[in-house]
């Protein structure tokens, strides 16, 4: 992987929750007209959620990766045992041990809301992706860390109360028909 000066040089610092950065598309027209072509594949696959693949020829993902399928698997299985059943199927296959993401997913597990759980969690990815980043300058491994924070700062900045209160109106509404509906039908049936 190459060293990419003018690309990095070129884009402005990232802060979580900031909206400093080019929007998503921007920056990969950036790096497809300074990448490589190899490299430029690489970067516009890089996501949040982590592949099937186990390995690439980045660092930076396969870490991600690796930490992501961790934390998630974590989470599983708390969600699984807080409802009594035996998540141990929908656990992702993962080499790699974290000790930190244990404490994580509890601590974010007993968060009262989901929004401030999603916000511990986001906040730690955070973390995450600045120590992948370490020292990495101006190479592609930097490129795709910007890239993976761009994602990061756009899903937090959907999150919105407006929106919150849109959505669980509607599903409050939904519930509450089909517990209508229930009621009809129970009734008809005795």
């Amino acid at each position: 992987m190459g060293q990419y000066y003018f690309a990095v040089g070129s884009l402005p610092m990232l802060f979580y929750g900031g909206n400093t950065g080019p929007d998503r598309e921007t920056f990969l027209r950036i790096c497809e007209e300074n990448c490589t072509k190899k490299d430029y594949i690489l970067l516009s696959q890089a996501s949040l959620t982590p592949r099937e693949e186990k390995r690439t020829r980045s660092t930076v993902i396969n870490g991600w990766n690796a930490w992501e399928t961790a934390l998630r698997n974590e989470l599983v299985l708390l969600r699984g045992k807080g409802k009594g059943k035996d998540s141990g199927k929908e656990v992702r296959e993962s080499d790699a041990f974290y000790t930190d993401v244990a404490d994580l997913a509890r601590e974010a597990y007993s968060q009262d809301s989901p929004f401030q759980a999603e916000e511990l969690l986001n906040h730690a990815r955070w973390q995450r992706l600045e120590e992948l980043e370490a020292g990495h300058h101006f190479d592609m491994e930097k490129l795709l860390v910007y890239y993976l924070k761009l994602q990061l700062n756009e899903r937090k900045a959907s999150f919105s109360k407006e929106t919150g209160k849109e959505q669980f109106s509607r599903i409050y509404s939904d519930v509450r028909n089909q517990d209508k509906r229930g009621d009809k039908t129970a009734g008809e049936n005795t």
